[in-house]
């Protein structure tokens, strides 16, 4: 099931809508300034719901007599629909005029029918809200089967959901252990303790003590109630606003990758401010982003949206409307992904230039500052162009090359799987070095102080960062003499460089 169209007429901003829009069966990102109409937006369609969140008649436009809403659902046939009709399809409309009459109809098939709204309880529940005002000042100690069951749309009722997921027989238990363990770690484990009438929510520090989570940071809330509603959802659809709220971005993409995994089976509306959550949702495959915008016309606040047409100009703007500061990336034609800044150094000043040239001004070099950033840095780089060009453009024109080692095996090993398995990549672009420290790849010359480096337990860092500019200040001035002793220390090296220049001569 899914909604499939809107349309607003004379609604808050919404004046008029020359046609309908048209949504993505999986997720739907919607961006824009504050008080454009994305909430707008998300509340039409919640309406298809029971809601305390209903439509008033202040809400009719300036200088309108009434308004309109039209959603269509389509993709129905498995959902008990309201009077037990049997369709696969059907419009909700809802009309109020200025006097505060209220029409409300549903349309199948040509026939005219009274609208009985979904359930705002648990299993019958068509809509899961998550409002921007999810906050609450306590929550609700009860786990009783009414309060577990309500759909509330804000965190109220967290100690009831927590306790019903965290229960060995239920059907959502072993999804929300693994899911807390990827976002949270094995250490933090939530669940449930006695409180006064009822239950909280946190931490056990034994069987007597516990860190409750409203000692916590206000995005562990934040994050857990979502889980618990993500956890089992199937044929769902979630209104969920700005979801990047209090959360750190690491954790925040680790909840867009479970919505992600979710939206084969969900529906996702997701209003935001964020450029992570906009690039990496609308690089799912089949997604829409759209983008609200304000103009006034005699004084009077106009809301204006679109689809974000699928290319690299208007998507790049949106990212840069949220505040992303781009990089020119067309310029390059191809990308290599090293572990080190001193690797990144050493090739990109001197390796490059003198035994790849071809490679000079048109691979761009990266360092993702360490072994363990690189799976979220090369992650990051194909998301975005894959928001930028609705496909993996550069597909074979990245390489991701770090040092030697068991750990670093690993982290190719993962590459591989996600990227040569999965995407179909050329497992030659992820690679090692034979060397575990690009260092050992210096001139002799300089073999004595890389040794005197890593036998030392102090200051290591800043002893590598000086050697690197002393390297670097040499090869530069002795041209000659450099390339003759590179070519032999980094013959490792050089010959992978030598293999991008003639793969990407051919591209």
């Amino acid at each position: 099931m899914y909604v499939q169209a809107l349309k607003i007429e004379n609604f808050r901003g919404f004046t008029t809508m020359n046609s309908p829009l048209l949504f993505s069966k999986n997720i739907n990102v919607i961006v824009g300034p504050n008080n454009s109409g994305k909430s707008t937006i998300l509340r039409s369609i919640h309406y298809l719901q029971e809601s305390n969140d209903s439509f008033y008649p202040n809400d009719i436009s300036k200088s309108k007599d009434e308004g309109h809403i039209r959603v269509v659902v389509n993709d129905a046939e498995h959902l008990k629909i309201p009077k037990n009709i049997d369709t696969n399809s059907f419009t909700m409309y809802f009309g109020m005029k200025k006097d505060g009459n209220i029409t409300l109809n549903m349309l199948t098939d040509g026939e005219d029918t009274n609208y009985i709204k979904f359930s705002n309880n648990e299993p019958d529940n068509l809509i899961y809200p998550y409002t921007a005002k999810r906050k609450v000042t306590s929550f609700n100690p009860s786990i009783s089967e009414q309060v577990t069951n309500s759909v509330t749309g804000n965190l109220s009722t967290l100690p009831a959901k927590t306790d019903r997921s965290i229960n060995p027989g239920s059907e959502t238990h072993k999804e929300y252990i693994q899911v807390c363990e990827d976002i949270f770690g094995k250490d933090f484990f939530f669940t449930t303790m006695s409180s006064g009438e009822g239950k909280n929510v946190g931490i056990k520090v034994n069987n007597y003590e516990s860190i409750t989570i409203d000692r916590m940071g206000e995005g562990v809330a934040s994050i857990l109630g979502l889980i618990n509603i993500l956890c089992g959802a199937k044929n769902k659809v979630f209104l969920i606003e700005e979801i990047e709220n209090d959360i750190h971005p690491l954790a925040l993409k680790s909840i867009l990758k479970l919505i992600e995994s979710k939206s084969s089976t969900n529906q996702f509306f997701i209003s935001t401010h964020s450029n992570i959550v906009t690039k990496y949702l609308g690089a799912v495959v089949n997604a829409k982003v759209f983008k609200t915008s304000l103009r006034l016309e005699n004084k009077i606040p106009i809301t204006e949206i679109e689809e974000v047409p699928n290319d690299i100009t208007s998507r790049l703007k949106v990212l840069e409307d949220l505040g992303y500061e781009p990089v020119d990336y067309g310029f390059w034609k191809g990308y290599l992904f090293l572990e080190e800044s001193s690797a990144e150094s050493i090739i990109r000043e001197f390796l490059i230039p003198t035994f790849a040239p071809k490679l000079s001004n048109v691979v761009k070099t990266f360092s993702t500052k360490g072994k363990d950033n690189v799976l979220g840095k090369f992650d990051d780089f194909n998301r975005l162009f894959v928001f930028l060009h609705l496909e993996p453009t550069y597909k074979n024109k990245v390489w991701v090359i770090i040092d030697g080692g068991k750990e670093e095996k690993e982290i190719i090993d993962k590459l591989k799987n996600m990227y040569v398995k999965e995407d179909g990549w050329n497992e030659k672009h992820f690679d090692q070095f034979p060397q575990h420290t690009f260092e050992k790849y210096y001139p002799q010359r300089f073999q004595e102080e890389v040794e005197g480096i890593f036998s030392s337990i102090k200051d290591t860092y800043e002893k590598k960062i000086e050697l690197l500019k002393k390297v670097i200040d040499w090869s530069t001035k002795n041209p000659q003499d450099a390339k003759i002793e590179w070519g032999k220390s980094a013959m490792e090296v050089i010959e992978k460089l030598k293999e991008i220049e003639k793969h990407l001569s051919k591209a």
